[in-house]
């Protein structure tokens, strides 16, 4: 974020526009805690504030997209990112968009519903059977994300019921760490206090195509407020609304979220399409952007700069044989803002993504599709994916530990669970990238990884993101057993 701030003249002034609100609204400025790279702090405990941040990390990608001279066809935003999208589109002003994602926080937290979200790890159909079997009206499918993951939310009790059955299924799980529950029928109460509460904000002239996954459809002359009103119980179908702008020719996707979210679960829904992560790139967001705007891109498709795959975790270097075409605009800006832009925030934390040009996500980061195997050929992603069921065969750790040994345990455990032969799990192999190991199967390894070595809370590591490799699974293990 502090590179985009010093580099488009925009981003300053829609940061400056959030924080005049956020003072009128009693709360601290957003900006200091986004642009300053040298000291990432914790992200802060006060919802009002953490939906700011959202929007202002969100916001600032879609204004440095547009100074570059991007003309995405469509922005797009999930459940609260709706209102980052209308902001994106011009449909609704920036300060309107924020004033109102604070007055649906503090709806939310005076209802205070014990609610809670769980991704889960399969089809819609089975995730509604499950819900189902719970027996619990509140508990619903509230989001469904890609063909093999969707979004349970209700009671906390009955969400916690549902994730040992799910369990027990093979079906992988990450409890969401979001500031409030939403889309489920038991937040009326929030709904009607909100509209009750909060003055109508004005329309504006729209100059963007705004897709809606609530509404499943175009938006049209929608009343913004009643739009965040109607989404604060009813179910978001990211997946629907990825297959309508994939079949209206998007092919393009750029996630303006801070690491990549909804750009892995486009990719585990659609066939040959490219995602872009400018904040998570290490080429560093202004040179995406502006490598798309002039088209640069097209002539590195293995290179830093692109080569779609949710780019932005590392330069990956896959696309042989791909016949890649970056000469033009991308057909989507795909905004897919799950939690600001601050080195180490935890995987789990994310909410409220940011689909088409403005998102903001309620879901862990998403399935992505297998790139290459240890022989450099295409390895299909099987019908199912891999569950991470019984515990590996795995004894006890001792008092000292040795970095091979640790090593050579975790490549045993992730083999028997992803049904791979050890020798395919080097230590610096991508886990996510080149071996295609889900996100949740990412957690729930990384929970058994804990329990096998007596290291609590291992997947909630402030660096859950860098844990992308063996060997660095293995130095969190030495590091936190060190400091038993």
């Amino acid at each position: 974020m502090g590179e985009l701030a010093q580099e488009f003249g925009s981003v300053g002034d829609v940061l400056a526009r959030i924080d005049e609100v956020a003072v009128e609204l009693g709360m601290e400025k957003v900006s200091p805690r986004l642009v300053n790279d040298s000291a990432p702090q914790p992200m802060t405990a006060d919802p009002d504030a953490q939906y700011l941040e959202i929007f202002a990390v969100s916001a600032a990608v879609c204004s440095a997209a547009a100074e570059c001279g991007l003309q995405p066809f469509a922005v797009a935003g999930q459940s609260i990112g709706e209102l980052w999208a209308l902001a994106a589109g011009g449909h609704l002003a920036i300060e309107d968009a924020a004033r109102l994602a604070v007055a649906r926080s503090r709806a939310l937290t005076g209802q205070n519903w014990p609610g809670a979200m769980l991704a889960v790890g399969t089809r819609e159909a089975d995730a509604r059977s499950l819900a189902a079997l719970v027996g619990d009206p509140d508990l619903v499918v509230a989001c469904v994300n890609a063909p093999r993951q969707c979004v349970l939310s209700g009671p906390a009790a009955a969400v916690a019921r549902a994730g040992r059955i799910a369990e027990f299924l093979g079906w992988p799980t990450a409890e969401l760490d979001v500031p409030h529950a939403s889309h489920s029928p038991a937040l009326g109460p929030a709904a009607r206090a909100l509209r009750a509460q909060q003055a109508p904000v004005p329309y504006g002239g729209r100059h963007l195509r705004i897709w809606s996954p609530t509404l499943g459809c175009e938006v049209g002359d929608e009343d913004p407020l009643e739009m965040t009103i109607g989404a604060l119980t009813s179910p978001v179908r990211l997946l629907d609304s990825l297959r309508d702008l994939h079949g209206q020719g998007v092919n393009v996707f750029v996630d303006c979220g801070a690491r990549p979210v909804v750009g892995p679960l486009a990719e585990a829904s659609l066939p040959g399409i490219d995602v872009y992560v400018p904040l998570a790139d290490p080429a560093g967001p202004a040179a995406v952007l502006r490598g798309l705007a002039s088209g640069a891109l097209a002539s590195a498709p293995g290179g830093t700069a692109g080569s779609g795959k949710s780019r932005g975790k590392k330069g990956r270097g896959k696309g042989k044989g791909k016949n890649k075409s970056y000469g033009r605009v991308p057909d989507a800006l795909v905004s897919l803002t799950d939690a600001p832009a601050r080195a180490g925030a935890p995987a789990s934390a994310v909410h409220e993504p940011v689909t088409a040009a403005i998102t903001t996500t309620e879901h862990p980061a998403p399935t992505p599709s297998r790139p290459t195997g240890a022989t450099g050929s295409d390895v299909t992603a099987p019908p199912t994916a891999p569950a991470v069921t019984a515990a590996p065969t795995v004894t006890a750790a001792p008092a000292v530990l040795d970095r091979q040994e640790v090593l050579a345990r975790l490549r045993t455990m992730y083999a028997e669970a992803l049904e791979y032969p050890e020798e395919v799990l080097e230590e610096d192999a991508d886990l996510e990238a080149v071996l295609g190991v889900e996100s949740l199967q990412q957690l729930a390894l990384l929970r058994r990884t804990g329990e096998v070595f007596g290291v609590e809370g291992l997947r909630h590591n402030p660096r859950l993101l860098e844990l992308a490799t063996l060997g660095r699974i293995a130095d969190a293990v030495l590091e936190a057993r060190a400091a038993l």
